[in-house]
């Protein structure tokens, strides 16, 4: 046991153990110390110098990660000092740091949509979710695709390569495909508080504001002055821009999330005022009534009959009033409300209509669509043109005077000033005007309402407000959208819809009201100053997907919609134009996480450290995407590869380099702070996305490693892990990282079941199929025995699907022809270590082989089926200098790391063992007292091996007597060892004889029932150990109970309520030559593919082609599924619910993490439902029934509650006094029993 001192941290006494860093101490005791380069698994690096601190007596700042603690030491991790060190350190790395942590798309718009995230979903056809991401920041994109003026495309990266990406329309093809499913799909709402707000406003804010409040949880009602809900969106927007159907199905929307209220046709000031209205028990309030009074022209003649202004023109036209129109129509003005009003007149059939407008072509604010689409139908542009006169008779407007101006300075809104030119007066014709100068919002209900006397305003004529909050500072008043901001956007308004929904949020938890916070972005620079080859040498020019509108000339004669919308296909090609320019790893950096908590300020860097050639020729892995110009250089990458993968895979040289020798395990991408390592996306873009994280295990070995899936929406985009979660704790393989879930959205998976009807396999219902197999293994117990039928079960199904099936098999047909390909590998480990010491499983966990003093690892296929056993192992040599002794019929990749490493063929490794065992005792170099006091047989042993001679097996394999002597002495005078093997040495028919040779050199070095010794077999697939546990084997029942037990045993046939067979049935290659002689009539095969993984498949086949009726069980319509008579449809590992079995006796509990396709069932609960038809009194409700009665059956397993299984799992035997994972002498077999050699 260390030894423990006593420090100080920030005046605070604290214990820890010598030898322990600071920051490690700090951690212990919940005292925040940010850092960059640390991680738990590696050695100090101290390279970014984040997490220094002050020790007292010390000249200069400590680096905490690598400064170890000293008794009566005293420190301090917090002050004024420290923090601006810290915050020169951020500024420092920044300086290096060259990306765009957010796209500059995003940045742009005004509700700071993810842009990029939701085209990277188009990208991939994942529309719903698409328009779920931007329904996180906007409300209604039905309608803002149709109207935003798309500020965001003037800023895309794309234009440096030919034209921006079509974001507007992209946004808008999402939201038309909801609506023309006909299916909404609705946010996630929050319990409903039992607050309200009052919305004074129903336009955009208003309801945006309603909209984020209910999903907040706070209810909401919507005060509005006219006779529908919409805003300017309704009364100000023309039918052919916006129509009103799909405006009022997107408020349906809104108001369909219940609790908002609506009340049309009340004034503010007239009907109600907020003080009556907090008398009624509202919360808070928001002021959000738009911007509807229009400013005068200010010229002599404005009053005559004919004059307009745009607004009421717009309202009267919604409203459907007579509108006396005139022939000639001038419009004053150069926004969308005057091109709106243009386009209206000609089409209620103006003969001449003509915008004038004080400015050039290029000031004009309107959006350069909406003056092309105007231009295209006829009207006519007078720029430089200010009106000064109107002239009428008989109080009818008849001309109108203008003058012809020049640009002059920039006025203040930075466009240059337009002044008249002397003597440029012009008269024309006209018997119209309507005036679209600018809007302002009517504050008079302020006046009447004391509830708001002192609301701050502006010289606009605007609500004042913290621009952050939109708090206005009386209490529980709030303001946004267009008598905030002046008659501005749309998408500008519903932002602040959601922005004060947040505020008033905090305001109803009494919260200090703040806005959102702003979290840090390094930026490349503006378009102007980006060096366009980054872009333009990744992609190659494509052209912009362009909206499909209706033709001009029909267009005119209607007020139908003109642009019509993108087609998926469209849609697709410019989805997949997006450049992505935002980092991969925004949600997740730490720099940029720290940057932001330190108060760094936004950065600009405009040139990269690194050339964008240079890039394009080293960013060349499968899986990583490399961008050095992202690197901070704290090597963790390289430290990991080097000293914990041991892999050197990275090459570093200012910035990391990934090499041929990369095994693609995914640490580095864990441990890189930054986005400088990122995973490369297969399909589509890669976003990047919120995920939401559900955490699992991996199928492909039978180490069972911790995993965390990252899914968006119903689908998988990547794979990481926890550092802190057995058994892996933090490390991955390509396999479980990169390759294991490829299968999930294959379209060839199974969507029923099939059943052979006349030669072909065709769909049927699950009560036909499952009735049919019910039927025909019935018929065939009846007519050729128990005998005739077979089950081969999966050790890549659940402890579940395994247990049903043998009991399907032995309760219900009472048959033992139970097995699955490797069982006798397998097999070969329970009856070895079962014989010796008293289990069948490995006796440790898989976390303490490394730490052994000395490794013996058996096998040639430890790096294949279980890598990171492999990695632990060279981990164990280079890292921590422990001895690696390997053993394999040929040359391994571990042999580079073991001292020795031996080269033994197969047919001679049993020999081998026998000839260390013999030499261990002619030494007597093995552990006297251990073997006197908990074996059993050791003169049997001796007794057994006279005919070995050791001497000719090492001369036989080559080895010097002295090598393996040294051998030899080395097992027995180590403190600790750890014997590891690989399934592929048990496979043969000295398989068990091999394992009980392990197990007596285990014995006699005494290096059993403690830390970091036993023995480890290692398992290829994830259920191996689970298999075995749930008597998936023709000689054993569930918990390892073997047949010649049974009798003794009557706990089966009570819970089974059956007579249960007692005689050994057909292992898996025997039940196959058995079908192949015809002699196996009935065969259910779960989960496994033969004819294409296993040896001899040509026999294989034609063994099933033999079989009368076959079943088959999969995820898809494989090889051997083809010769099937009915197919079961199963769904995917993360389909389901479930428990496995690892390797080191981990139980694991399954969470779905996927919806299932409709159709394929779990494998449960197809054996479920099948057992029912065999006993109707037999029914399971969930996978967790079944596993309830697992844990009743098997003695072991007992205490393992679903509860217990929560947090990555639990070994077996448990008790609360002991969950180490360790079998200790007491939980082995009393006494130890050495295996005589044959």
């Amino acid at each position: 046991m260390k030894e423990k001192i006593r420090l100080t941290i920030n005046g605070h006494g604290v214990e820890a153990e010598a030898g322990s860093t600071v920051l490690q101490v700090a951690r212990q005791n919940d005292i925040y110390i940010p850092t960059l380069c640390y991680n738990e698994v590696l050695k100090p690096i101290e390279s970014c110098r984040l997490c220094v601190v002050q020790v007292e007596g010390e000249p200069h700042f400590q680096a905490s990660c690598g400064t170890e603690v000293q008794e009566g030491m005293v420190v301090t991790t917090d002050s004024e000092e420290i923090q601006q060190t810290r915050k020169l350190m951020l500024e420092l790395l920044l300086k290096e740091h060259y990306g765009d942590c957010i796209a500059p798309c995003q940045l742009t718009c005004p509700a700071g949509i993810d842009i990029q995230g939701y085209i990277a979903l188009i990208s991939q056809g994942k529309y719903i979710e698409a328009l779920k991401l931007i329904r996180e920041r906007l409300p209604m994109p039905l309608t803002i695709g149709r109207v935003c003026p798309h500020f965001c495309e003037y800023k895309c990266n794309r234009n440096l390569v030919e034209e921006p990406i079509n974001i507007n329309h992209l946004k808008r093809f999402v939201a038309d495909y909801e609506m023309h499913s006909g299916k909404r799909n609705p946010p996630p709402l929050a319990e409903f508080s039992g607050r309200k707000v009052a919305i004074i406003g129903g336009g955009p804010a208003g309801l945006s504001a309603a909209h984020y409040l209910r999903r907040l949880g706070h209810g909401s009602t919507i005060f509005d002055a006219m006779p529908a809900l919409g805003g300017m969106l309704r009364y100000g927007i023309p039918e052919y821009r916006l129509p009103k159907k799909i405006l009022d199905w997107e408020i349906d929307g809104i108001l369909e999330l219940g609790n908002i209220e609506v009340k049309l046709g009340v004034k503010w000031g007239e009907d109600f005022t907020i003080e009556s209205l907090r008398q009624e028990g509202y919360d808070a309030f928001l002021l959000a009534i738009g911007a509807w009074d229009t400013r005068k022209l200010g010229i002599v003649g404005e009053d005559l009959q004919g004059v307009w202004s745009g607004v009421d023109f717009l309202v009267d036209l919604t409203l459907e009033k007579p509108i006396e129109m005139g022939k000639n129509i001038a419009i004053i003005g150069g926004g969308n409300v005057a091109i709106d009003a243009a386009r209206n007149s000609v089409r209620m059939g103006a003969d001449t209509v003509t915008i004038i407008y004080r400015r050039s072509r290029d000031e004009m604010p309107a959006s350069p669509e909406e003056i092309h689409g105007a231009e295209e139908e006829g009207v006519k542009f007078h720029f430089l043109a200010a009106p000064v006169r109107l002239f009428g008779s008989n109080g009818m407007v008849e001309k109108l005077e203008y003058v012809k101006m020049e640009l002059g300075e920039p006025d203040a809104s930075g466009r240059r000033r337009p002044v008249p030119m002397e003597g440029s007066e012009t008269l024309i014709p006209v018997d119209m005007v309507i005036a679209a100068i600018g809007q302002f919002p009517d504050l008079s209900p302020v006046e009447s309402d004391k509830a708001v006397e002192g609301i701050p305003t502006t010289r606009w004529n605007t609500f004042g407000a913290d621009e952050d909050s939109l708090y206005t500072g009386l209490d529980g008043v709030f303001t946004g959208g267009d008598v905030y901001r002046g008659p501005e956007t749309v998408v500008g308004a519903l932002a602040d819809g959601r922005k004060v929904a947040m505020a008033i949020h905090l305001y109803l938890r009494d919260k200090e009201v703040h806005g959102e916070a702003k979290p840090f972005n390094i930026l490349k620079g503006d378009l102007e100053a980006i060096e366009k080859e980054q872009f333009t040498t990744k992609v190659s020019s494509a052209s912009r997907e362009l909206m499909p509108e209706l033709e001009p000339s029909v267009r005119i004669k209607g007020n139908d919609q003109i642009e019509l919308g993108l087609s998926e296909e469209g849609a697709l090609r410019e989805a997949d134009r997006c450049l992505s320019c935002g980092c991969m790893d925004a949600f997740d950096c730490r720099l940029r996480r720290f940057a932001f908590e330190f108060g760094v300020e936004t950065t600009t860097r405009l040139l990269p450290q690194v050339a964008f050639d240079e890039i394009s020729t080293r960013d060349s892995h499968q899986f990583i995407a490399l961008d050095p110009n992202k690197c901070i250089r704290c090597r963790q990458c390289y430290e990991a590869c080097t000293y914990f993968q041991c892999s050197d895979g990275i090459d570093f040289e200012d910035t990391p380099n990934l090499n041929t020798n990369c095994v693609s395990c995914g640490l580095c991408l864990d441990l890189c702070p930054t986005g400088a390592l990122e995973e490369r996306i297969s399909e589509g873009k890669p976003g990047p996305f919120h995920y939401e994280q559900v955490e699992t295990f991996c199928p492909h070995c039978g180490c069972g490693c911790n995993l965390v899936l990252n899914i968006k929406g119903d689908t998988l985009f990547t794979v990481t892990t926890r550092t802190t979660a057995a058994p892996s704790y933090g490390h991955t393989c390509r396999q479980g990282r990169f390759d294991s879930f490829d299968y999930l959205s294959s379209p060839e998976r199974l969507k029923s079941p099939l059943v052979k009807k006349d030669g072909k396999l065709v769909e049927a219902s699950w009560d036909e199929a499952l009735e049919l197999v019910a039927t025909e293994f019935k018929r065939l117990h009846q007519e050729h025995g128990p005998h005739s039928l077979a089950a081969i079960g999966s050790p890549r199904a659940t402890n579940e699907a395994n247990y049903l099936l043998q009991k399907i098999f032995r309760a219900q047909l009472g048959c033992n022809n139970l097995d699955y390909p490797a069982g006798q590998s397998q097999q070969a480990t329970l009856t070895g270590l079962a014989k010796t010491l008293g289990t069948g499983a490995m006796t440790s966990s898989l976390n303490e082989i490394e730490k052994a003093e000395v490794i013996f690892a058996l096998g040639n296929q430890i790096e294949e089926n279980n890598p990171i056993v492999a990695t632990a192992l060279r981990r164990a040599s280079r890292t921590h200098d422990n001895r690696l002794i390997t053993v394999s019929s040929a040359e391994v990749e571990l042999g580079r790391f073991a001292e020795p490493a031996f080269i033994i063929p197969k047919e001679h490794q049993l020999d081998f063992l026998q000839s260390l065992i013999k030499l261990l005792l002619e030494l007597k170099l093995y552990d006297k007292d251990f073997v006197a006091a908990n074996t059993n047989g050791i003169a049997t042993l001796e007794k057994s091996l006279a005919q070995v001679d050791h001497l000719e097996t090492v001369a036989r394999a080559d080895i010097l007597p002295s090598t393996f002597e040294e051998l030899a002495r080395t097992l027995a005078a180590a403190a600790s060892v750890a014997f590891v093997y690989s399934e592929d040495l048990t496979a043969d028919a000295n398989g068990a004889g091999k394992v009980e040779a392990i197990a007596n050199v285990a014995m006699l070095t005494g290096r059993l029932g403690q830390p970091q010794s036993g023995v480890y077999p290692l398992y290829r697939h994830i259920n191996a150990q689970g298999a075995m546990d749930m008597g998936m084997s023709p000689t054993c029942y569930p918990g390892h109970v073997s047949l010649s037990d049974l009798k003794n045993n009557d706990r089966f046939s009570k819970v089974w309520s059956a007579q249960l067979p007692d005689s050994p049935g057909f292992r898996y290659r025997e039940t196959i030559e058995a079908a192949h002689q015809q002699k196996v009539k009935g065969l259910f095969l779960m989960g496994e593919n033969p004819i294409a993984t296993e040896p001899e498949r040509e026999k294989i086949q034609e063994a099933l082609k033999q079989v009368e009726f076959l079943v088959v069980q999969d995820m898809f319509l494989t090889q051997s599924g083809e010769l099937a008579d009915v197919v079961l449809p199963s769904t995917a590992f993360t389909e389901q619910e479930g428990t496995l079995t690892n390797t080191e006796r981990r139980i694991q509990k399954l969470r779905p993490a996927l919806t299932a396709p409709n159709g394929p069932l779990p494998d449960w609960r197809i054996l479920a439902d099948l057992l029912n038809r065999l006993d109707p009194g037999t029914s399971y409700a969930d996978a967790q029934s079944v596993y309830q009665e697992i844990i009743e059956l098997v003695p072991f397993y007992e205490g393992l509650t679903y509860d217990r299984l929560e947090e990555g799992g639990r070994q077996w035997p448990y008790t609360e006094q002991h969950s180490s994972g360790m079998l200790t002498l007491d939980d082995l077999k009393k006494p130890l029993e050495f295996a005589a050699g044959d």
